[in-house]
């Protein structure tokens, strides 16, 4: 097995100071909200120049700044496409994640990677969750893993967290840079689903040729409804869904098991869908939780 090239230990209670961090993460006072972004989140563009609606990462940062944990720089911009590094990422970690300890690591101005940080921030939450454990047995679901990568235990772990962002083909490249809006983003994910029934995903929504059939609990299909099918939710659970373009959000019945492609998570009724992104979009990005059950 090839040996993690972070090379951490952990020291209890230790904090890393005077760090120059690219994108600044301050911890507040009060705790995190468990309030979900809402349809009429205010644009970040009051505070970020250089995102808004349609960015890949507008709910994401819309919640962190206004948890007052993510801040720009004095332009106003907040540069989601600059690369951080090894030590910006375990500061930011630190303090958006509140982890106790801090992980030392080699060549701390090198560029974190994806791999990289997947390990740190599930480290983080094995630290708040006692009852989360590494999987044993290593296998991973993705292309590009290997069962031996020093990396795939941790991915695992993440990808049932639902953590991972990934591309159809079921790749997430654990050798790319992390850049300040891909690392906010994970941290959004890890915050987010400390709360019970809080999951991302991609959704998509029937094709046409499903109207009036048959879904899985017997009722027939509507795309003017508000029903999604899930492979494994139970039936008539209720879910708010989020698209994290642009915040917009609506609420869904499972009636149906699905989607079977592996990539995919939630199949919206074109009704339900359109509420959210146009149609053309074909596949989105989504925060979906549970309301009730």
């Amino acid at each position: 097995m090839r040996k993690s090239p972070l090379q951490t230990w952990i020291i209890p209670g230790t904090l890393i100071l005077g760090v120059a961090t690219s994108i600044f993460f301050s911890v507040s006072a009060k705790t995190v909200s468990s309030e979900p972004i809402s349809a009429e989140a205010e644009s970040v563009n009051e505070f970020f120049n250089d995102v808004g609606v349609g960015s890949n990462y507008f709910v994401q940062l819309t919640y962190l700044q206004k948890e007052n944990l993510v801040h720009g720089y004095e332009d106003g911009s907040f540069q989601p496409n600059k690369p951080i590094t090894r030590l910006e990422g375990i500061t930011l970690i630190n303090r958006a994640l509140k982890t106790a300890s801090t992980p030392l690591i080699a060549r701390p101005n090198d560029t974190l990677n994806l791999a990289e940080a997947i390990k740190l921030i599930i480290t983080a939450e094995l630290e708040y969750n006692p009852e989360l454990k590494l999987p044993e047995k290593k296998w991973s679901v993705f292309k590009d893993v290997k069962r031996n990568d020093w990396f795939a235990p941790y991915v695992d772990l993440a990808n049932r967290k639902t953590l991972l962002s990934y591309t159809t083909k079921m790749l997430i490249k654990p050798a790319q840079p992390m850049t300040s809006g891909t690392f906010a983003d994970l941290i959004y994910r890890a915050l987010r689903t400390r709360e019970p029934g809080h999951f991302f995903g991609r959704g998509s929504y029937y094709s046409d040729f499903f109207e009036g059939r048959g879904t899985s609990n017997g009722e027939k299909y509507h795309q003017n409804g508000y029903t999604a099918a899930h492979k494994t939710l139970p039936f008539h659970t209720k879910l708010k869904v989020t698209y994290l373009r642009n915040a917009q959000s609506v609420q869904v019945r499972v009636n149906d098991r699905g989607p079977f492609t592996p990539s995919m998570d939630l199949d919206l009724t074109r009704r339900a869908f359109t509420d959210l992104a146009n149609p053309s979009e074909g596949i989105i990005p989504i925060e979906y939780e549970i309301i009730s059950e």
